[in-house]
């Protein structure tokens, strides 16, 4: 039986954004973590960077056969007046083909923001993932914020941020690992 893929994706250009760090700590994760591992022995993982995965035709190529060959997703993004980032837009807006494209691929999101209240703000991204791409979203998105992260090493997730990760995460390879492959 064929391994499984699952894509995560960074729209953020700062380094050490909020979104950014959550995507690499939940990457990093399903690399290593034993609990993960149980649901994801036929699963294999990438990290998709739109900061250098776009710089050239044959990188954007590359990146776009990724998306449309993943079988789950992680989107990963800052919020910037109360939507997810262009640079992340204008990805699957060269992504998304209605003829190339899996069905029912889940996504889980992952929003960087200033406060919780910013929940809608990944609206227009599920309308789109919804009736562009047939996604399955998976649950709500992941918002971290400013209290997401520990008070010593602002850097580090805090546990509610981490655990709250992992339940979506977990949710996300439940769908994948059920799914018949095409």
């Amino acid at each position: 039986m064929a391994k499984k893929h699952v894509l995560f994706i960074s729209s953020s250009d700062n380094t050490f954004s909020k979104s950014r760090t959550a995507l690499s700590y939940l990457f990093e994760s399903a690399l290593s973590d034993p609990a993960l591992s149980e649901l994801s022995n036929d699963i294999s993982y990438e990290m998709l960077d739109l900061r250098y995965d776009l710089s050239t035709k044959k990188k954007t190529d590359e990146a776009v056969k990724a998306f449309r060959n993943a079988d789950g997703l992680v989107l990963a993004s800052p919020v910037f007046n109360w939507s997810v980032s262009d640079k992340l837009f204008h990805f699957l807006n060269l992504a998304i083909d209605s003829e190339d494209n899996k069905n029912f691929v889940p996504v889980m999101r992952i929003l960087g923001a200033g406060s919780t209240s910013s929940v809608f703000a990944d609206e227009s991204l599920n309308r789109a993932l919804m009736l562009e791409f047939n996604a399955i979203i998976v649950g709500k998105p992941c918002i971290i914020v400013e209290e997401s992260f520990g008070r010593e090493d602002k850097h580090s997730l805090n546990e509610v941020a981490k655990t709250r990760l992992a339940v979506s995460f977990s949710e996300l390879l439940r769908i994948v690992t059920i799914q018949k492959l095409d």
